[in-house]
């Protein structure tokens, strides 16, 4: 018979009327139980920390952003310094800092910043742009167009945008200044592929091949923002300087005149307007142009070179020191006397027509290097015509 201790119902706990693998079960249970709770716990715990250092990160870093906008910048970067220490792994945070010490001149410092986030993100564009920055400012130019190329072509990060032809042109701009300009028409060549079809942007682009002596590119881009914005003198002008080195002289008048109605003001514009439109009128080689009046032109160019190298002989004379005048000696002057006292029926003849050019623009070489004050537009434009002709350039 069963003692009353023996029973539930005498105070035996329930824990201990199971078998020792049940015990072990129902242990295994509570403990499993406890540590769930511990480890939400704990959890919780955690996130409620980090949410209150995300939040104290989030207001330093405006308090710094605030401080350094108002002019107060080594407090705003001590600011920005507590924003990065309570979330370090924010980019955000960490370029805010490395762009506000580049702000203050503290570069080096910048740098180890973002290249400690480079580590982790080596494909950021923001990241890359701002070494590349950097790199340009302290005068690193292999590392500068490294990372300029790592920012064009790499990874955005979600909410921030950014404008890859931005990139590419200050790659240009900075290959300008280094005197690369044989890598800088390259990029262009693919800044023309992004470009909107906006004034402003073709003009941008016709300025930079410009620097970079992509001349046909400028004459391209500007023509473009010329169609694109009639009214525009920058364009029209750029237009007509271009097709003047292109030695487009009909299209040169035509849009170097415009650019004057449109209020252009560059100080060589009207120069540069009436030596296109002389050559016009004066080249004795100038397609469809009758015999006649080619003969009159020659015959008019040689008088004046005969006039401008008597006066620049005149000028370079042997003085006491015995020195030697620069331009050349009689051949050539006697060589437009006879071309000018020819027969009219000479003159029409191409090949007398060519040596004539060639005798001209020979003189006018001559007196640009010996008397650069006798040269006026007249001259610059015996120059350009000697010079656009077979056999007659110098």
């Amino acid at each position: 018979m069963r003692g009353e201790s023996d029973s539930p119902e005498g105070g035996r706990l329930p824990f201990r009327s199971l078998s020792l693998p049940q015990r072990e079960v129902a242990l295994l249970i509570v403990l499993c139980v406890i540590a769930a709770v511990m480890f939400a716990a704990t959890r919780r715990m955690a996130g409620w920390s980090r949410g209150k250092r995300a939040e104290a990160a989030a207001q330093w870093f405006a308090r710094g952003e605030d401080l350094a906008q108002a002019g107060n910048l080594e407090d705003g970067i001590a600011a920005l310094r507590e924003a990065v220490a309570e979330e370090r792994q924010n980019p955000n945070y960490v370029l805010g800092l490395a762009r506000r010490l580049a702000e203050a001149g503290r570069n080096p410092e910048a740098t180890q910043l973002l290249l400690r986030l480079r580590q982790d993100q080596p494909d950021d564009v923001e990241v890359n742009y701002g070494l590349a920055r950097l790199a340009a400012l302290n005068g690193d130019g292999a590392d500068a167009i490294r990372y300029y190329n790592y920012a064009m072509y790499g990874l955005v990060r979600i909410g921030v945008d950014y404008d890859r032809r931005r990139i590419r042109t200050e790659l240009i701009e900075f290959l300008l200044t280094e005197d690369e300009h044989a890598e800088a028409l390259i990029e262009l060549e693919a800044l023309n592929r992004e470009l909107p079809d906006e004034p402003d942007a073709q003009l941008q682009a016709a300025r930079l091949s410009e620097r970079a002596g992509g001349t046909r590119q400028a004459f391209d881009h500007y023509r473009r923002a010329a169609t694109l914005a009639p009214k525009n003198a920058e364009a029209a002008a750029g237009v007509g300087n271009a097709a003047f080195a292109l030695r487009d002289f009909t299209t040169a008048s035509r849009e170097l005149a415009r650019a004057v109605d449109l209020g252009a003001t560059a100080p060589d514009l009207a120069a540069q307007l009436e030596v296109a439109r002389l050559v016009l009128v004066t080249d004795p080689l100038a397609s469809r142009v009758a015999s006649a009046a080619r003969a009159a032109r020659l015959r008019a160019g040689l008088a004046h070179a005969i006039s401008r190298y008597d006066a620049c002989q005149k000028e370079t004379s042997p003085d006491q020191t015995g020195q030697a005048p620069a331009l050349p000696q009689d051949p050539t002057r006697a060589g437009l006397e006879e071309l000018r006292r020819g027969r009219q029926s000479e003159l029409r003849d191409l090949d007398v027509l060519a040596r004539g050019v060639t005798l001209i623009g020979t003189v006018e070489a001559s007196v640009r290097s010996s008397c650069p004050a006798l040269m006026a537009p007249i001259d610059r434009a015996w120059e350009l015509i000697a010079e656009i002709h077979p056999g007659g350039g110098q």
